[in-house]
């Protein structure tokens, strides 16, 4: 894809993910074209419906998380950094995905983005079973499912208490699924 393109297309996702977050699903995509500087060509050339656009905001915001990911970072402060890195993520997911995921066609991408979620996980499942630090088996799908419970902790508007509930959860539910060997 040519840079220009590229740049256009990130305005587009950057503007779709503010407006979806801010207004729900349901705000008009030329909006969104014109929050992001381009024209209602543009939007349809890189995403045919609103729900093309709603996937790749949610892949946008798994690339963000996972660049947070160090396999040789500690268990709990790797979940800790997935946890607020997708906080964002989590909160537009919560207001729109719910009725992206009622089109059956997008059932699949979903399933795919939760694959790729756990595959980015794997690799420190892998390193913690082998320490000990989780049963055997903890896969990289079940830490997705910790992630994902214990970010809705991460969109509380007081950081502090944020920060204090998010490490409590993580304790509780990391003790829970520590290996007893």
């Amino acid at each position: 894809m040519r840079r220009d393109a590229q740049v256009r297309r990130d305005a587009l996702i950057a503007a779709g993910a503010e407006l979806f977050a801010a207004r729900g699903y349901d705000v008009p995509l030329e909006e969104v074209a014109v929050q992001a500087g381009v024209g209602r060509g543009t939007l349809y050339r890189n995403f045919q419906d609103r729900s093309a656009l709603a996937l790749a905001i949610f892949d946008r915001e798994l690339d963000h998380m996972a660049q947070g990911v160090d396999p040789a970072q500690d268990l709990h402060d790797t979940l800790r950094t997935l946890i607020r890195a997708g906080a964002r993520g989590s909160a537009l997911y919560a207001r729109i995905g719910s009725q992206v995921a009622e089109d059956q066609a997008n059932r699949a991408a979903f399933e795919r983005l939760g694959d790729r979620f756990a595959g980015l996980l794997e690799p420190i499942a892998t390193r913690a079973r082998t320490s000990g630090a989780l049963r055997p088996d903890v896969d990289g799908r079940k830490l997705a499912i910790v992630v994902h419970m214990i970010g809705g902790l991460a969109r509380i508007k007081d950081e502090e208490k944020s920060a204090l509930l998010i490490e409590e959860a993580l304790d509780l539910v990391l003790t829970g699924l520590r290996s007893r060997a």
